[in-house]
């Protein structure tokens, strides 16, 4: 695995009621070996059957190319609060893949059928995400006994959602009639889930 970036940074520090900071990254996560839990542990199986090394180099799991965060505070009369936090990301690579590529009778493998990737890992990639985060809060002194903080949270304050869908067509392959079969996954096209739910949360805070 090989992971390169570069990032660049700007900081405004706290003046005139007001700060703003965040970062740009830009990078490349690519290798043979996904970052699963055997591939992070050096226990991967990926060198066991040859077919596995077919189109396995290419974007891995956790590569996201693009990452923007912009965080900013901003303190309204009477000393109130408000912070927001924006973060936009590539979505996550993908590749799609044979299921099963069967082999005719007498053909002499290990096996009837071998799994093998059609494209290189990261040629396809899911929706980037972007979500934006809110706090207002205002405190109250109390002299020496401390001081008194009441806050407000929004999490996904745009209400940005996705819809999970298997894309991968996976399938079977007969390669050896004719003409050649190709039998898609049941699975395809199914809708897994959805996200997005915009939460709130009230807090309370004693410091002292």
């Amino acid at each position: 695995r090989k992971y390169i970036a570069g990032v660049l940074t700007f900081d405004k520090r706290m003046s005139n009621r007001w700060q703003l900071r965040g970062s740009i990254l830009y990078s490349a996560f690519k290798g043979n070996a996904d970052h699963d839990y055997g591939g992070a542990e050096g226990e991967t199986t990926l060198y066991d059957n040859p077919n596995s090394l077919t189109n396995a180099y290419g974007r891995i799991r956790y590569d996201r190319p693009l990452n923007i965060k912009v965080l900013g505070t901003y303190i309204l009369p009477y000393d109130i609060i408000i912070t927001a936090y924006l973060n936009y990301r590539s979505g996550t690579p993908w590749a799609r893949t044979i299921s099963r590529v069967y082999f005719p009778a007498g053909f002499g493998a290990q096996t009837s059928y071998v799994g093998v990737a059609a494209e290189p890992n990261g040629t396809q990639r899911n929706s980037p995400e972007t979500t934006m985060d809110m706090r207002v809060e205002k405190s109250f002194d109390f002299g020496t006994m401390g001081k008194l903080s009441l806050y407000l949270d929004v999490f996904n304050l745009g209400g940005s959602s996705d819809l999970s869908v298997t894309r991968n067509p996976g399938g079977f392959l007969y390669f050896y009639e004719t003409p050649p079969r190709y039998v898609l996954e049941t699975t395809y096209g199914r809708i897994n889930s959805v996200t997005g739910v915009r939460s709130l949360r009230l807090g309370i805070r004693w410091s002292y």
